[in-house]
C-alpha cells in the first residue's frame, strides 16, 4: 500500500478518505495484536499529501523515521528563506508607496 501512495499521483484519489480507511484498518490492526507500524508509515505519507505536516511528522517521531530532522531543517530552511523573501517584499513595497505619497504632495504644493 505504501507503494501506491508514495507512486500514484494524490489526485487521482481523495485522500481524506483514504486516510479515514487506513484509520479504521490500523485501529483494527492494533486491537487485534497486530503490528500497525506499516500502516502508521501510509498515514504519515498520507496527511503530508493532504498537508497535514504536523501530523505526519508526530508519526514519523514515533516510527524514528531515518531523515526525519533532515526533513525538519529542509523545511526550516524553507520557511526562513520564504520569510526573508516576504520581509524584502513588504519593506520595498512601503518604501515605494511612501516615496510615491511624498512625490504627489510635492507635485500639488
Amino acid at each position: 500500500m505504501l507503494a501506491v501512495v508514495r507512486q500514484w499521483p494524490h489526485e487521482l484519489y481523495h485522500v481524506p478518505t483514504v486516510i479515514a480507511a487506513v484509520q479504521r484498518r490500523a485501529a483494527s490492526a492494533r486491537a487485534e495484536g497486530e503490528p500497525d507500524a506499516p500502516l502508521q508509515e501510509v498515514l504519515g505519507e498520507l496527511y503530508m499529501a493532504d498537508g497535514q505536516r504536523e501530523r505526519a511528522v508526530a508519526i514519523y517521531l514515533q516510527l524514528q523515521r531515518p531523515g526525519l530532522f533532515d526533513f525538519i531543517h529542509q523545511v526550516c530552511v524553507c520557511v526562513v528563506r520564504t520569510s526573508f523573501r516576504l520581509a524584502l517584499t513588504a519593506h520595498f513595497s512601503m518604501r515605494s508607496s511612501r516615496e510615491v505619497a511624498c512625490g504627489s504632495i510635492l507635485v500639488g504644493v
